[in-house]
């Protein structure tokens, strides 16, 4: 019996050790998760090029497809293909579809925004609109509406299909203004004072079996072009901060094969429709 209570006690004050080794443990494999985690979703800034300097060159100075030996698809490197101070032309059209007709084809009421010498860097640039719009019949049957930008440097041609269309002079992206999410349920309500009966007359409204979907969107509109934003290790960027970059359409590469350029960042703020 002395050597049972014993090896009892023993096993008591050896448990909180083994917790506490075992608390040791957790601690420092979440510490190692964390830092993962950080990692992943700040990104690494060390440079992924080795050799050559990851400087990129003036998108003037940028040599022929031809004289380029070794070119990557997807650039290491990118830095903005206008620079400061540069007078921009935006135009926003609104199109339940992702694909745009000639934009002297498209309807009238399409064109909800359109700006003339816009100086990109200006922070004393600051313009409003207030417009109305039609919306179309497939956006009211659930549908999406499309925001098409159309940007370019100024008195240069926005539409894609123009002859004199210059990818290294304007660009175009599509993005959706309107969300559709499940509709919340509404709370059955009784009235508290008087008869407490349903009448026989009202209608009984079955309930869905399912979730019932619906398209939300906030009349407020707020886009804003990200100044001064520098060179970029594209293939260290995180997909959040990627997603609003928009790469030279040409696919043009420095003489080292390596690096690119972006347009300017034009972020559009969904704030209001959380």
């Amino acid at each position: 019996m002395p050597e049972v209570a014993q090896q009892r006690r023993a096993g008591t004050e050896a448990a909180p050790a083994s917790n506490r080794s075992q608390q040791a443990i957790q601690a420092i494999g979440i510490f190692f998760f964390v830092q993962f985690l950080a990692g992943q979703f700040l990104g690494n800034n060390k440079s992924s090029t080795t050799g050559k300097s990851s400087s990129v060159p003036a998108p003037t100075n940028r040599p022929a497809g031809a004289e380029i030996n070794s070119c990557n698809s997807i650039p290491q490197t990118i830095a903005p293909i206008w620079p400061m101070n540069s007078s921009l032309d935006l135009s926003i059209y609104l199109s339940p579809s992702l694909v745009m007709p000639y934009l002297s084809s498209v309807e009238k009421g399409s064109l909800v925004l359109e700006e003339k010498g816009f100086v990109l860097g200006d922070y004393k640039e600051n313009r409003q609109i207030d417009t109305t719009f039609k919306v179309p019949r497939e956006v009211q049957n659930n549908g999406t509406l499309w925001a098409h930008f159309y940007i370019a440097l100024h008195d240069h041609p926005l539409d894609p299909a123009a002859k004199t269309y210059d990818a290294a002079k304007a660009y175009h992206f599509f993005h959706p203004l309107n969300q559709v999410l499940p509709k919340k349920k509404i709370a059955k309500t009784r009235k508290l004072v008087g008869s407490s009966e349903r009448n026989d007359e009202e209608e009984v409204q079955p309930e869905p079996s399912g979730p019932v979907w619906s398209s939300y969107y906030h009349p407020n509109f707020t886009i804003s072009f990200i100044p001064d934003a520098s060179t970029q290790s594209y293939v260290n960027m995180h997909p959040a901060t990627r997603q609003y970059v928009r790469l030279d359409a040409s696919g043009a590469r420095d003489a080292s094969g390596q690096h690119g350029w972006y347009y300017p960042i034009l972020f559009v703020n969904t704030f209001w429709q959380l």
